[in-house]
């Protein structure tokens, strides 16, 4: 691998650590609010999933198309770059 493949490589894998992090970020919070209430209350544990899944559409519909973005950019720097990558 040239040292430009690795650079690239490195690239999408902080694209892909950007994009889940919101997400990531939601659930973290709803998990730690919601967690705090449950043990505050004694409730059970798996109502859970409900609130999470909805954080986590939320976070998806709010940065899904910054998430777009960053994608259409990386991937048309990855399509231009590529004939100077195979070599």
């Amino acid at each position: 691998m040239t040292p430009r493949a690795v650079e690239v490589a490195a690239q999408a894998l902080l694209l892909v650590l950007t994009l889940s992090a919101p997400a990531l970020a939601a659930v973290f919070v709803v998990t730690t609010l919601f967690g705090a209430v449950t043990s505050r209350l004694r409730l059970d544990p798996s109502s859970l999933t409900a609130p999470r899944v909805a954080a986590v559409a939320l976070a998806v519909v709010t940065f899904g198309p910054w998430g777009a973005r960053a994608v259409l950019a990386f991937t048309r720097g990855l399509f231009a770059e590529l004939p100077a990558l195979v070599r």
